[in-house]
């Protein structure tokens, strides 16, 4: 070798996703395509020939159901994740998991959604009693989560058919349920099975 040269080395290729990364990556996308598609292989197809770094085959990864939990399951990990939320009170908490829902509610699928989901009901009933473990405050009784569960359901339930600006009607009513809850008021709480 000539005096002065270096040796280089050939660049590293990009790390290629994982399996898991690039199902997580056609969930989100898919996501954007259920406004559109509903929740459908449709939605899946679509997301995976429109995004850049998909291929068409990819779109078999996914089902509609799949989608219906990983979206649940997402909610919970960002729930569990983020150390700011997780300072949040019960109320602050539930809004914001039904805030995510949002877009869905507005383009009238999300009650499919919801559908969809009572095909699992053993993944449903598991994701429902995770995110009552992580709004209730630490100590709570097995009976101050059912009712929380209760709470949730009904204030999503609530939520599908609230014409309000923002949604205040649905937020007002989460409050008053919570704070019956506080109150030691059960009368009002429906029971959910969590």
């Amino acid at each position: 070798a000539a005096a002065g040269s270096a040796a280089t080395t050939p660049p590293t290729p990009p790390k290629k996703p994982t399996m898991a990364e690039q199902k997580r990556e056609l969930a989100r996308a898919a996501l954007e395509q259920v406004p559109i598609h509903g929740w459908t292989q449709d939605a899946i197809t679509a997301a995976a020939m429109q995004h850049p770094q998909m291929s068409l085959s990819m779109s078999g990864m996914l089902t509609p159901t799949e989608l219906v939990n990983w979206i649940m399951d997402d909610f919970n990990a960002r729930l569990k994740e983020d150390p700011e939320k997780q300072s949040w009170s019960v109320y602050q908490k539930m809004k914001w998991r039904l805030e995510q829902v949002t877009p869905l509610v507005q383009s009238g699928q999300w009650h499919h959604g919801m559908a969809k989901g009572l095909s699992t009901p053993f993944t449903t009933r598991g994701q429902l009693h995770e995110f009552i473990e992580l709004v209730s405050p630490p100590g709570s009784s097995m009976a101050y989560q059912t009712a929380l569960g209760g709470i949730f359901v009904a204030t999503e339930l609530h939520m599908l058919s609230d014409t309000s600006e923002n949604y205040e009607a649905t937020w007002r009513f989460l409050q008053e349920r919570l704070d019956g809850l506080e109150g030691g008021d059960f009368s009002s709480i429906p029971v959910a099975a969590t």
